[in-house]
């Protein structure tokens, strides 16, 4: 599950990036958030930015004083249910969400093995392919993109001319958050759809075959690996210099847990 730390600067832009023009309401039905009246919810996200002078350093105490402003004026309930998706909204980096990301590598290569092994004929074919269409199915992308082909309302501009990165190069990169989380929810929801026409029996199958992906993936270099690694190197000194460095920065992953672990996001 997301164990996202207060420092993290997600808080901050799950309240600024909502509070929006260019985010509109079908676009957070998208995003798994729905509410009566996203307009009053999006006003008192705005007013919370305001009281805080659009400071690009605050974050936790942003996303409090926001739930705070929500429950006062817009009730309890829709106060909990912007935390509850706010606080499990997938966005975060990949060493928050360490199992989710996992299966989220893993599945591009798990296709394959779906097609190809005699032991999932003929349901891992189907399930492949519902992979294939449901990350296909980019609707929440393609929205945001028509709506930033229109002119930035003056409340857009100031949100990134306050909040954008140094390193951002576009309007579009500045909602990568939403668009991540966005990507990540297709996933999680095409298992939830997937695992409902499943066995026990053959859920266990895809975990086996994925793990076994995803020990190829990060299984240790053989003699073929090191020889090619070898050649890129001019001395025997540089390349284990190279080769320590690689060891000590390529920490150990975790193993990968259940399939289920995506249900927790959905």
């Amino acid at each position: 599950m997301n164990t996202r730390p207060p420092e993290s600067l997600i808080w901050r832009n799950l309240i600024v990036l909502p509070s929006m023009d260019v985010i509109s309401s079908d676009m957070m039905n998208d995003l798994c958030f729905q509410t009566e009246n996203y307009s009053a919810l999006k006003a008192e996200l705005r007013n919370t930015i305001k009281e805080s002078d659009l400071d690009s350093n605050t974050s936790y105490a942003l996303w409090d004083n926001a739930l705070q402003k929500i429950e006062a004026t817009l009730g309890r309930r829709v106060r909990s249910d912007f935390e509850q998706w706010g606080s499990g909204f997938p966005c975060d980096s990949d060493a928050v969400l360490r199992e989710l990301d996992a299966w989220e590598r893993t599945w591009p290569d798990l296709v394959n093995t779906l097609r190809s092994s005699p032991s999932v004929a003929p349901w891992g074919d189907r399930l492949a392919s519902d992979y294939r269409s449901a990350v296909r199915n980019q609707t929440f992308d393609q929205k945001l993109e028509g709506r930033l082909a229109d002119p930035l309302s003056e409340w857009d501009k100031a949100c990134f001319s306050r909040y954008a990165n140094e390193d951002l190069m576009s309007e579009s990169e500045f909602f990568t958050p939403l668009i991540m989380g966005a990507d990540r929810l297709r996933l999680c929801q095409f298992w939830k759809h997937a695992s409902t026409s499943l066995s026990a029996a053959q859920k266990q199958l895809v975990w086996q075959l994925g793990s076994d992906v995803w020990s190829r993936m990060h299984g240790s270099m053989n003699e073929a690996d090191l020889k090619m690694m070898r050649a890129e190197y001019g001395d025997e000194e540089s390349f284990q210099k190279a080769l320590s460095a690689l060891n000590s920065f390529n920490p150990k992953p975790i193993q990968l847990p259940s399939p289920d672990i995506m249900l927790s996001y959905v």
